[in-house]
């Protein structure tokens, strides 16, 4: 499916994810930005969203962006930015998370909530929080760039997260805590 509306907010965008049939992929080629009214997209369905390298921006009143309740829920290729709470709140088994860019997040980045995530090529630019926070387990977490900033990369409280590729670059924080 690809997404060809020309109304930019959360509520739109939200529509496009619902009309979404499980298990097929959803390929985004416009920027969306919240709206007054709007409440955070909720993924439910075993959705793939390809973002396409366009951006999410909470235009600095969304709370959180994303909640991704279902399983088996894929971001792809996103920019995230504006947030006043977190950019992505899982509570969904199976989320992947691959190439999010993430600026201006006042809470957590990427919460994971339940377990077998994975998540890649992630970009936390001046975050002055938690970067990723996993509480679930069986989770592998690789390529992840910290630039600027001074809050935890990656904070760990479930079992077996695998982490590779942790680059820190003029951080004043915490890499891993676990």
């Amino acid at each position: 499916t690809l997404n060809s509306n020309t109304n930019t907010s959360f509520a739109a965008l939200q529509e496009l994810i619902d009309n979404t049939e499980s298990g097929d992929t959803l390929v985004i080629n416009q920027n969306y930005t919240y709206a007054t009214g709007d409440s955070p997209i909720t993924i439910s369905g075993s959705v793939n969203v390809d973002f396409n390298g366009t951006t999410v921006s909470g235009n600095n009143q969304a709370s959180t962006l994303f909640n991704i309740t279902g399983k088996d829920v894929s971001l792809e290729n996103v920019v995230v930015k504006d947030s006043t709470g977190s950019a992505i709140v899982s509570t969904g088994d199976n989320t992947k998370i691959d190439g999010l860019t993430a600026e201006n997040i006042k809470g957590t980045v990427i919460d994971i909530q339940e377990d077998n995530t994975i998540i890649n090529d992630i970009n936390l630019n001046n975050h002055d929080t938690t970067g990723i926070k996993i509480t679930g387990s069986n989770s592998q977490v690789s390529e992840v760039d910290a630039k600027g900033g001074s809050g935890t990369v990656i904070d760990v409280t479930g079992d077996t997260t695998q982490i590779t590729g942790l680059n820190l670059t003029n951080h004043d924080g915490t890499g891993v805590k676990a």
